[in-house]
């Protein structure tokens, strides 16, 4: 009898405790928790460590909020923005870039300017003003050998440095047929010609 009413008040406590909590818990979702946190941290000696954790939120809240004025990461991107456009600006003024440009640019211009200026020749052959010209080389051996081949063939054949009697750079040799006295003369022995040839009128 005795254990029985060991249990039932056993029983009973354990009633009014659960009672007790669902009270407690009930109240808790009733009543709002107030934050009354300062705007800046106190110092707190009875604070517990949820009103720290509060305290630290508070503070990152404060910092995130502060006003930054100017960046100092904006201030290293413009400072570079700077160097790169002074160092750029100072290249192009005091180096000559055309030295990195390659050198076939400069073959062409001189071909440019050599179309520009036309070809004055400094031959003189009198009264004889026309040639047949029949091929140019950059090997004066190979002139020789052509121009002996139309000499044993029966023409008057022979050759010349270009830039020695004209105002041409081009480091050729031309090997032509004549002078002529006419251009219907010098046309005449072209017609005669397999190949390809070109009338000269100096």
């Amino acid at each position: 009898m005795e254990h029985n009413d060991n249990e039932q008040r056993l029983r009973i406590l354990q009633e009014r405790l659960g009672q007790i909590k669902s009270k407690q818990e009930s109240q808790q979702t009733q009543q709002p928790r107030v934050e009354n946190t300062p705007a800046y941290p106190t110092y707190n000696p009875k604070a517990t460590q949820s009103s720290d954790e509060d305290v630290i939120l508070v503070n990152e809240d404060i910092k995130e909020k502060k006003p930054s004025g100017f960046s100092s990461k904006v201030f290293v991107r413009l400072l570079i923005l700077v160097i790169l456009i002074g160092g750029g600006y100072y290249l192009y003024t005091n180096f000559d870039l055309s030295a990195f440009i390659p050198k076939n640019n400069e073959v062409s211009e001189q071909i440019t300017s050599e179309e520009a200026a036309p070809l004055q020749y400094s031959l003189d052959f009198g009264e004889a003003k026309h040639l047949v010209i029949l091929s140019s080389f950059e090997d004066e051996n190979a002139a020789i050998e052509l121009m002996n081949k139309k000499t044993n063939e029966g023409y008057a054949a022979n050759y010349f440095f270009l830039p020695s009697v004209s105002n041409s750079n081009e480091q050729i040799y031309r090997v032509y047929l004549g002078p002529y006295f006419s251009e219907a003369e010098a046309k005449q022995w072209a017609g005669t010609l397999e190949s390809k040839s070109e009338i000269l009128n100096l």
